[in-house]
């Protein structure tokens, strides 16, 4: 085997949610071994631990990232006008169609809680920043409006996939926003 590359941190860990990306597009998740991951990435066992628990932690960060233009999307849904509220949501979901092979592969090779549980966290992160900046939120036990809308964004989002995407983007988006607004007016 040849040298194993030096990176800084966070080369290391795109080095490494990379490798494991090419790998999940091939295989399950139960089928990929710490030991393919660290070829694929061509990095040291200790290099890998040192930056993730197990292979399920970079499943996490994987997804997470994968997500991560999808959490600037949403950055404005529940701050701002109604409309923008609605545009940014039909931004959303016209994300996540774009992003349905990765979805797809994550359902299929990681695991539809496993997925979904990331996507959740990651967005009920996102919501209670937004809530806690929100003056109109102030009448409500934010952690309830947190999860209300986590869990409400999450369940759409899992029913529109499950449907095969069904509805257009733009329908569900303007679904939630409604559903949303008459909640809390």
């Amino acid at each position: 085997m040849g040298k194993k590359a030096l990176l800084r941190p966070e080369k290391t860990d795109e080095a490494l949610i990379n490798a494991f990306g090419k790998l999940i597009t091939e295989y399950n998740l139960d089928d990929i071994t710490v030991a393919d991951i660290i070829a694929e990435a061509n990095i040291h066992r200790s290099t890998f631990y040192a930056h993730f628990e197990d292979k399920y932690e970079l499943a996490k960060a994987y997804i997470l990232k994968g997500m991560s233009g999808i959490n600037e999307v949403m950055e404005n849904v529940l701050v701002e006008s109604h409309e923008v509220r609605l545009f940014e949501a039909t931004r959303f979901f016209n994300l996540m169609l774009i992003n349905r092979d990765l979805i797809d592969i994550a359902i299929k090779n990681i695991g539809l809680h496993v997925t979904f549980d990331c996507m959740e966290e990651g967005t009920r992160e996102l919501f209670a920043k937004m809530i806690n900046n929100d003056k109109g939120a102030d009448c409500y036990n934010r952690e309830i409006l947190t999860q209300f809308t986590t869990g409400a964004l999450v369940g759409i989002t899992k029913w529109w996939i499950q449907t095969s995407m069904a509805e257009s983007p733009e329908v569900v988006a303007r679904t939630f926003c409604e559903i949303c607004q008459k909640i809390v007016s």
